[in-house]
């Protein structure tokens, strides 16, 4: 009896000792603490992960600089994008906290934000990791032009699926952005049948412009598509060939998990 006690006991020790810590970079209160224990305890019991483990997540997001209180309202999404794509909660809280701040979106929507980056990356040819690279490329110029975490997750997703992802598929998606607004630019695609604008002269969802680029580079010859490909996507890699039906229906997935963030 006396082994099985003494790991019971170290095994509460060292969860004590990652709550103090969650308090600690946290500045929680006395009874924020107990309500962020309470949770680390709950999930604990409810989930694939320890007491531990969720303490330590929370101690992540106190160093992103979440408050107590959203840390209790977001560490629940940051397990869910964890385990439903298969990476460390450590790595998980960073990707989603530096993606939020990015675009600015409020921490209250950690959960929209988490739905949007496993869409993304469950529904593509790509790990979450490839994403986070593509999105650390792409994020400050998309959101530089306004763009959304939405559209530039779905654009990050029809590039993974002709097989261009990570840092490759970010400086690609990151140079469209600093060049579709050029008129210049604009008219070049529009005479391969590629429009970059709408009727309005605003810039399309980029989701459906790559998709559009994609379904250009079908019907191009292995050596005319390789050529396309460095010049227009930076990839010195030959695209794999796409469905266009099927980036359509990716792009729509990726709207309608991710309508609650726009």
């Amino acid at each position: 009896m006396a082994a099985p006690l003494a790991f019971a006991t170290k095994g509460f020790a060292d969860f004590d000792d990652a709550m103090r810590m969650v308090k600690a970079i946290s500045g929680a209160t006395d009874a924020e603490f107990k309500k962020l224990t309470e949770t680390a305890e709950k999930l604990g019991r409810e989930t694939s992960y320890t007491a531990k483990q969720v303490a330590e997540a929370m101690t992540a997001m106190g160093r992103m600089g979440f408050k107590p209180d959203e840390i209790l309202s977001a560490v629940p999404a940051v397990l869910n994008l964890a385990r439903a794509t298969g990476i460390e909660l450590g790595e998980a809280v960073e990707i989603a906290a530096n993606n939020m701040r990015v675009f600015g979106i409020e921490t209250s929507k950690m959960s929209n934000v988490a739905d949007i980056l496993t869409a993304t990356a469950n529904g593509s040819a790509q790990t979450l990791s490839d994403l986070a690279e593509g999105l650390k490329m792409a994020g400050p110029q998309a959101a530089a032009a306004k763009d959304n975490i939405v559209n530039v997750s779905g654009a990050l997703g029809v590039l993974a699926n002709m097989g261009i992802k990570g840092a490759l598929a970010g400086t690609a998606l990151r140079k469209a952005y600093s060049q579709f607004a050029k008129t210049k630019v604009q008219d070049k695609r529009k005479s391969i049948g590629v429009a970059t604008t709408d009727a309005n002269g605003n810039l399309r969802a980029m989701p459906d412009i790559i998709a559009d680029i994609a379904k250009y580079m079908n019907a191009l010859p292995t050596a005319q598509r390789l050529g396309f490909a460095e010049e227009n996507l930076r990839s010195p890699r030959l695209p794999c060939r796409t469905s266009a039906r099927r980036e359509r229906g990716t792009t729509e997935r990726f709207y309608r998990t991710s309508e609650k963030c726009g």
